[in-house]
């Protein structure tokens, strides 16, 4: 525990601690010239990170088979036919990664992974005020892992943190980061409940005008059958997560540690439903008495808790909670309870990215694991970090 205090809150004066801020920052920069570099290799194999399907996409929306994405048929830039990487995210999602198909794609990886981080470290130090060093360090993995992964865990992260950022206002252009937080839908309920507890109406409204802006312009752009199309990728979605046939060992939700314990994948999905709504309780309703931060920090936390489909890469939304937690945390808590919250959200940003470099290795064991049964037990350990964070709220809230 000693060797953990002083990792995080090293004595320092002003200077140093620029430094070490600063050179916190270098590490998401290194791993994003990293993998850009990999990308621009001419023996880069499409489909290895999450960024080649965006980078395809990007092409099948200037080529007019965009409906093919939904399909699990992709085009590399050499030509070549990629079966089996599906596009499950919104057509309107497909005018975001649009840009892309005018560069190439180690720069387009770099554009748009650089300014992601940089709009969460921005939105970390805004909220985390005095604790932003130690908020850096707890976000790093959790930032290398998303940039490792290709995604776009970091973009929602920002957009989160900047909606809950602006509750204490009346800002109701907040509404803009509703409408893009809708392009990832399972991100979304629990963060447009407490908009609407919170009655910020004209928020709302100006989300939902943004959000049929994009649906319009898809439509306008696009066609109806990209729409149909992508009906039928959320259903077969639902299929997969009904069987089980998903990579569990990347997902974080309840759902996925119960799924590799043999438990049947519907019954896994019922324990989830009611893990979120007992969550939603805890947050729309319960939370009421709780201070602003102790409220947007379980937010922040239980965005990535409701849905049975979120990877690891989502994490950076959950690491929002940290700077608006640890303040309370630090006040109001026991050791147990901040090391729990502390190792817990270490572990699930870590977990995914471990086991699948393990997988290989562990797959050519005689009885070893296969992609479908490898147990995570980040689902678990995540709501273990939301029971501790929500006692240390409820506890700051009644003092």
């Amino acid at each position: 525990m000693h060797a953990m205090k002083t990792f995080l809150f090293p004595p320092s004066g002003h200077v140093k601690y620029l430094i070490r801020c600063a050179l916190l920052c270098c590490i998401p920069v290194l791993v994003c010239l990293v993998q850009a570099f990999q990308l621009s290799l001419s023996f880069h194999k499409p489909g290895s990170s999450d960024f080649d399907v965006f980078f395809m996409v990007s092409h099948a929306f200037w080529n007019g088979t965009a409906s093919e994405a939904y399909r699990g048929t992709l085009v590399s830039n050499s030509g070549e036919v990629y079966n089996g990487l599906r596009w499950t995210y919104p057509p309107p999602y497909m005018l975001l990664v649009a840009p892309f198909a005018f560069i190439p794609e180690w720069a387009a990886y770099l554009t748009f992974m650089s300014l992601s981080v940089a709009a969460y470290i921005a939105m970390i130090r805004s909220l985390s005020g005095h604790y932003f060093e130690v908020a850096l360090k707890m976000s790093i993995p959790a930032i290398c892992v998303s940039i490792a992964a290709g995604q776009n865990g970091l973009l929602f992260g920002s957009t989160v943190a900047w909606l809950l950022g602006c509750m204490s206002s009346s800002a109701g252009w907040s509404g803009l980061g509703l409408a893009l937080l809708a392009l990832k839908p399972q991100l979304l309920p629990i963060v447009l409940l407490y908009f609407i507890r919170e009655k910020k109406w004209r928020a709302i409204t100006i989300g939902v005008l943004g959000l049929l802006f994009l649906a319009c312009s898809s439509v306008a752009v696009q066609g109806c059958q990209v729409w149909l199309d992508f009906l039928s990728t959320m259903d077969e979605t639902r299929q997969l997560l009904l069987t089980g046939n998903l990579r569990i060992f990347r997902m974080i939700s309840v759902y996925a540690s119960l799924s590799p314990l043999g438990i049947a994948p519907s019954y896994a999905i019922l324990a989830q439903s009611l893990v979120a709504l007992g969550i939603i309780y805890i947050v729309i309703i319960r939370s009421r008495q709780a201070s602003l931060r102790g409220q947007l920090g379980l937010v922040a936390l239980a965005t990535p808790l409701i849905s049975p489909y979120v990877y690891d890469y989502d994490m950076p939304v959950a690491m929002i909670s940290f700077p608006l937690l640890w303040p309370l945390f630090q006040e109001h808590s026991h050791r147990i309870e901040r090391l729990a919250y502390i190792v817990c959200l270490l572990f699930v940003s870590v977990w995914g990215l471990l086991a699948e470099t393990l997988l290989p290795a562990l797959s050519r064991l005689p009885e070893g694991p296969s992609l479908f049964s490898i147990p995570t037990p980040a689902g678990f350990l995540l709501l273990l970090s939301f029971a501790c964070a929500s006692r240390v709220v409820f506890r700051a809230g009644s003092q």
